[in-house]
């Protein structure tokens, strides 16, 4: 999984430079580049930092399954995802 994620943060980073991208499978997995800082995290919200601005994951059942230099992959129950002061979830 580890070399998955090396190869998947190379080829985003060669496709879009150093601003954040997320990446979303179906309801279950969130991949986020761009990473500074993780700053909160439960089971219902993960709230990072990013080069572009922060981001907010709502759900349920929630789990940082990786989190690595500019590379954080959320599981769980994803509901929406909130970036910078908005409110509205997309």
């Amino acid at each position: 999984m580890i070399e998955k994620l090396r190869k998947l943060r190379e080829n985003m980073r060669e496709k879009t430079g150093f601003a954040a991208m997320v990446e979303v499978y179906g309801k279950e997995e969130l991949i986020l580049t761009g990473c500074l800082a993780l700053l909160d995290f439960s089971d219902s919200i993960v709230y990072c930092r990013t080069v572009s601005g922060d981001v907010k994951v709502l759900g349920s059942s929630l789990c940082v399954q990786a989190y690595r230099q500019d590379l954080l992959l959320v599981s769980g129950n994803i509901t929406g995802i909130t970036f910078g002061e908005e409110e509205e979830c997309l």
